[in-house]
C-alpha cells in the first residue's frame, strides 16, 4: 500500500509499469529522513530551472504541485528517487497510479534524484522545448 499524505504518494517500483523511468534497479523503500533530503534536492533543481527561464509564467513553484515518488536501487547500490510533479487536482488515481499527461507545460514536471550521491540528475518539464 502506497504512503500518502496531502501533498505527497510514494508509490511501489514495478518494473512493469515503471521501467521506463529507470535503466535497470530493484525497489526500494524511503525513509522520512530521505524524503527531507528529497525535498531539498527538488528544491535546488526547481531554482535553478527558474532562474534560467525565458518566459516567467512558466515559474515553478512547488507550492502548487503534487508529487508521487518511486525509488529503486540501482547496479551500483545506489538509491535513485524519480519525483512525478503535477499541478491539477483531479487526479484520482494518484496513489495507484503515475499521472501522465502529453504536453501540460510546466504544470508537469519531473526528475530523478541521486538519494546516495545527494545530486539532481536530470529535470525534465513537459512542453519544453
Amino acid at each position: 500500500m502506497p504512503v500518502t499524505d496531502k501533498n505527497l504518494v510514494i508509490l511501489p517500483y514495478q518494473h512493469s509499469k515503471h521501467g521506463m523511468y529507470f535503466e535497470t534497479g530493484v525497489a526500494v523503500s524511503i525513509e522520512p529522513a530521505e524524503i527531507e533530503i528529497m525535498y531539498i534536492l527538488l528544491h535546488e533543481a526547481i531554482e535553478n530551472y527558474n532562474r534560467h527561464l525565458r518566459f516567467k509564467n512558466q515559474h515553478i513553484d512547488l507550492n502548487n504541485y503534487q508529487l508521487q515518488l518511486i525509488a529503486i536501487e540501482n547496479e551500483s547500490h545506489e538509491k535513485i528517487v524519480w519525483v512525478n510533479c503535477f499541478c491539477s487536482k483531479g487526479h484520482d488515481n494518484r496513489d495507484k497510479e503515475v499521472v501522465m499527461v502529453k504536453d501540460g507545460g510546466s504544470c508537469y514536471f519531473n526528475l530523478k534524484i541521486n538519494l546516495t550521491e545527494r545530486t539532481n540528475m536530470i529535470l525534465s518539464v513537459n512542453g519544453e522545448s
